[in-house]
Formats: structure tokens, C-alpha cells, sequence
């Protein structure tokens, strides 16, 4: 939220609540504050500390709807084991993560740290902030209002009058600085557990959001955008309303939405965003056409080669590097000896490289989880799996330095990562990633990063002229079972990701026989283009093969990408 690194392993970032600054601090001296309050407390602690914990406490009284008259009542309130509530942990309210106060200050700071990295007058800039932060923003949109200046001519996701539009917003009418886009994009496509979106799509910031009641959507708004763009008064409304359909999902109002008007190809918009500068591919006439040869790392249950095969390119050799014995006995029921599995990617020395060679595709996304932005204990690419990239990394640049054949090669990973990251992966990679969402392809949301150099990945995918699969059309016939969604979100191995709706306990996917029930793993795997009962291998109870469906490729998204080769290579 304020625009800070990533924490160092081992540590949080915290802001403190007194002198309202942010430092990180070693987690093992984290406690939790209802619960230790007695313990950790002193009556004879200074004024500074004193002010620190009486904000502290009011914060828990806004959380748990506990009225406090004076700062005299609060400590008594704290001492007294703050009587009235049965849950201590003080976790935030539904839709809500920090107070409008709390989120305002984290801003502040985020604004200081801009004008730090541009070499900037703080001290002028902390001035602006507290003297006239409100009303720069709102006088700048009043002038909208009046038509005075075209919302496309200014950031509507930040308070700063002094930056360039970069770029106009993908879901609304109005442009985004380059500080904003690279917000946006950041936190775009960031869910929790719970499968709602962290951040708001306006601004790309946290703080008090309030959630779309339309199960299909989980768009979040931040309190300070809809207050901004549409006015104190639907703010309100918004607060009381259920259910609530947000400014996307509504038709659109002037009274009841004020500056926040969607638009309509924000589908194409949101490519276009993440749309990198493309390249000029080989033509396939230098090559011969002969059958491909291809090495896959992290290769999950051979995505790849059932791709391959419904393509029609002749595979001569197909290695695959997986350590997953589950994953792996699907590959081989599927495919037999069509795939060869070989070492772990970190035994994958140059010997080895130059026993297998040539080749002609180099596929893999390596492990996630330590990357995602979703994770807070993720540990980066320095540990982990995260390392597992630089393993990548170093085996497509030791096949290009052994051969001197052609090497087409694709990299994938999460969008929901730190920008930084995502940097770091660009400059060892060399180029900008491209960004496919398997909502444009199937019933499921599941975007994803590639960066590579296959012919024709870095254009965008004309979205009209591509068929739009519904959940209902992936269900069992037959069954009476009905979608209640016409999409899902993203499944990852969690059984709790199948659910659809505002919380962990939202409603179920589909309704058989009038009831609420869940996908059936024969769906899941329709939904993510394998046939039923792909990963019905070894007796594999369904948990597990919710983990490997998780964990795998959309087959359509990897269609699109290597449809292309069949121009390079031999076809059945």
C-alpha cells in the first residue's frame, strides 16, 4: 500500500500508529494485540506510546461497533479485557481491511516515497498532503464536473496534479499516470483465499473496499475512489446497500455513479494494458519442416504434449521434468512412452543438456507460490521455489549456447506478483511478458503471465471473433445440474476456491435437484479443456486431482500460444 519492497524474509512491514511511520520488524516480536494487551501494556508508559495504544484501541472499537466516549474510557475499556467482546483478534469486517484514517496516512506515505524516488521536495510535498490533499482532488474532478477538463487528461486513480497520463484506465473512462498503471496492473488480478480481488480496480490500492454482490463478479472499490469519482452521497449508499452491484456490473447513472463510467471493451482494454511491444518472428520458410523436438520443465500432468497432439505437430521426442509422482502417472497413462520423463530441473547439468539435444521447444512455468503476491509469507526468487526460475533461466541459456538450431521457448507464471519481481524475471528473460486470461477461452478466470518468443504470442487475441464457453456447457447431461455462474474463478488446489460469492462460505457453482453441490472433477477437467476423467489415474481421490488440475495449464490458453508452430513443424 505504500509502494515500499518487498519485506525481507523474516520481517513485516508495519506501520505504527502514534508517529504514523512505516519500518519493518522482525515477526517473532509480532504478538497479537487483544490477547497480550495486559501483558504488554505499562500505566506508567509516556505520552508517545500512550497516544500510540489509545489509537490502537479505538481502531479495535471501530472493528467490533464498540462506542468510546473519551481516551480515558478507551484504556479503561483495554484494561478491563475489553469487556463486550467475545472474539479479541479484532479481525477487519467484512469488506473492510483498514480504517479511511489508517488508509489516508498509508497514501500519505506513498505519495512521500514517489517524490523520494524522483528526487523531490519532500517537505513541500508532506505540506500539500496535509494541508490540501482533499481538496486538490476533489477541485480537479469538480472541473471535470463542469466540463472545464476532459477526465481522459487526468489520473483518476491518484491525487497528484503534477503527473503525465500514461495511459487511459482500462474498466473507466479517465487516464492513469505511469506511477498508477504500474499499480494497476500490479494488484489487477490479486485474489485471496476467499477468491475476491485484494485491491481496488480504480486505484490499485487497499484500504475499506467494499465487494460486488454479483457472484460472477469480484471486483472491489475502495472508499476513497467512489467518494472522489461519484460523490459522499452514493458512498453511502454503497455502505448500506444489499445487495450491492458495483459500477461495472450496474447500468450505468450519472446520480448514482457520478464520474465512474465503465466501459464497454474493457475485455480488450485490460490486453491492451499489458499488451508489451512486439517483435518481428522468423519466417517458417528457414525452416524444414520435420517433427519437433521438445523439452518441458515443471511439466505438471503433459498439458504440453496433450496440446501438441490436438494440434497436430509431429512430436519426435517429447522429455518432460516433473517430480510430482502423481502428476507424473497421469503423463503416463495418457501418453506412454510418447513422453520421457528425465531428472529434476536442478540435475538437468550440461552433460545431460547435450544428451537429449537438439531441441526445438523449451516449455515451463516454475512453481508460484513464492512469487504470488497473495502470499504473505512468500519468500521471492532468492529462496524457496522461487529459485526454480534461475533454473530455468540457466538451462534455456545453456541449450542456446550448445546448439546452433532454432529454440522456441516458453516461460509462465503468476500475474499477482510484485513488480519487482516481474522486473527481475523480464531482465534475465529479455522481454516483456504477455498477459492471457483463460476467461477469454473457457468457463474459467485464470490469468497468466508468458514471456517467450513464439511467433504471433505477443498479439492480441481478437476476443469478439473467439468463441465464449459458459459453465453450463461443461456440466454432466443428463444430471439435472445447473450453473449458477456463467464463469468460475480461478481453481487452485484448495477445495474452498471451488466456492463462488463474496466469502470463503459463498454459494456453490452449480444447483442438482434444487441443491447447492460442487464441481465434479470431470467438469473441472472439461472446464480446463482435458477430457473427463484426464487424472482418473492410480485410484487418486478427488482432492487430489482438484491439486493437479490447480496446478496445471489451460489447455486453450497454451492452444492459442503454440497454434502458430504448426507452420514450423510437420503435421499429421
Amino acid at each position: 500500500m505504500c509502494g515500499l519492497p518487498v519485506s525481507q524474509w523474516g520481517k513485516y512491514w508495519i506501520f505504527w500508529f502514534g508517529d504514523h511511520k512505516v519500518s519493518e520488524m522482525n515477526r517473532e516480536k509480532i504478538v497479537l494485540f487483544g490477547e497480550n494487551f495486559m501483558k504488554c501494556y505499562s500505566k506508567n508508559a509516556g505520552k508517545t506510546l500512550r497516544r500510540a495504544v489509545v489509537e490502537a484501541i479505538q481502531e479495535c472499537a471501530a472493528r467490533t461497533r464498540h462506542y468510546l466516549r473519551d481516551d480515558n474510557e478507551a484504556l479503561l475499556w483495554a484494561l478491563e479485557s475489553f469487556t463486550g467482546v467475545t472474539d479479541i483478534n479484532f479481525s477487519p469486517q467484512c469488506g473492510e481491511e483498514l480504517s479511511v484514517s489508517i488508509m489516508k496516512r498509508l497514501l500519505d506515505i506513498k505519495q512521500i516515497i514517489r517524490k523520494k524516488e524522483n528526487n523531490l521536495d519532500v517537505d513541500n510535498k508532506l505540506f500539500r498532503i496535509e494541508t490540501a490533499c482533499e481538496t486538490t482532488k476533489a477541485n480537479l474532478f469538480q472541473e471535470v464536473r463542469d466540463r472545464q477538463r476532459k477526465i481522459e487528461d487526468i489520473c483518476i486513480a491518484c491525487d497528484n496534479t503534477d503527473v503525465t497520463v500514461a495511459a487511459q484506465h482500462p474498466f473507466f473512462y479517465g487516464g492513469i499516470c505511469g506511477q498508477c498503471k504500474s499499480d494497476i496492473m500490479e494488484t489487477m488480478f490479486a485474489t485471496g483465499s476467499d477468491g475476491l480481488l485484494m485491491y481496488c480496480v480504480v486505484c490499485g490500492n487497499g484500504g475499506e473496499l467494499f465487494v460486488c454482490d454479483d457472484p460472477l463478479c469480484n471486483r472491489v472499490y475502495c472508499s476513497g475512489c467512489i467518494l472522489s469519482l461519484a460523490g459522499k452521497d452514493v458512498l453511502e449508499v454503497v455502505h448500506t446497500a444489499t445487495p450491492w452491484l458495483c459500477f461495472m456490473c450496474a447500468e450505468y447513472n450519472s446520480f448514482t455513479q457520478g464520474l465512474l463510467k465503465p466501459k464497454a471493451n474493457w475485455k480488450n482494454n485490460i490486453i491492451d494494458l499489458f499488451q508489451p511491444d512486439g517483435y518481428q518472428p522468423i519466417s517458417p520458410d528457414d525452416f524444414p519442416r520435420q517433427p519437433v523436438r521438445v523439452l518441458s520443465l515443471f511439466d505438471g500432468i503433459g498439458t504440453g504434449k496433450f496440446v501438441l497432439n490436438e494440434l497436430g505437430i509431429k512430436v519426435e521426442v517429447y522429455y518432460a521434468s516433473e517430480i510430482d509422482q502423481d502428476a507424473i502417472n497421469v503423463t503416463k497413462t495418457q501418453h506412454g512412452d510418447a513422453v520421457i520423463h528425465i531428472a529434476d530441473v536442478r540435475q538437468l547439468d550440461d552433460e545431460k543438456l547435450k544428451q537429449i539435444g537438439p531441441i526445438d521447444l523449451l516449455i515451463g512455468g516454475s512453481p508460484c507460490n513464492d512469487l504470488s503476491l497473495v502470499n504473505p509469507a512468500r519468500k521471492g526468487l532468492g529462496e524457496g521455489s522461487g529459485l526454480l526460475f534461475f533454473e530455468y533461466f540457466r538451462i534455456l541459456t545453456t541449450i542456446q549456447s550448445l546448439q546452433h538450431r532454432h529454440l522456441f521457448w516458453l516461460f509462465e507464471n503468476v500475474v499477482s506478483m510484485p513488480k519487482d519481481i516481474k522486473s527481475t524475471i523480464t531482465r534475465f528473460l529479455r522481454c516483456e511478458p504477455v498477459l492471457l486470461d483463460a476467461i477469454y477461452f473457457s468457463a474459467q478466470k485464470r490469468a497468466r503471465y508468458f514471456w517467450g518468443n513464439i511467433p504471433g504470442m505477443y498479439c492480441p487475441p481478437q476476443l469478439e471473433e473467439n468463441p465464449d464457453p459458459n459453465l453450463d456447457e461443461m456440466l454432466t447431461p443428463n444430471c439435472n445440474r445447473r450453473a449458477t455462474v456463467s464463469k468460475i474463478r480461478t481453481v487452485t488446489g484448495r477445495s474452498n476456491s471451488i466456492k463462488q460469492g463474496k466469502t470463503v462460505n459463498g454459494i456453490m457453482p452449480v444447483v442438482m435437484d434444487g441443491k447447492e453441490d460442487g464441481l465434479w472433477i470431470p467438469e473441472l477437467e472439461r472446464i480446463f479443456g482435458f477430457p473427463a476423467h484426464y487424472t482418473d489415474v492410480g485410484n487418486l481421490p478427488p482432492h487430489k486431482r482438484q491439486v493437479l488440475l490447480g496446478k496445471s495449464w489451460s489447455v486453450p490458453v497454451i492452444r492459442k500460444l503454440l497454434f502458430p508452430l504448426k507452420k514450423f513443424y510437420e503435421t499429421l
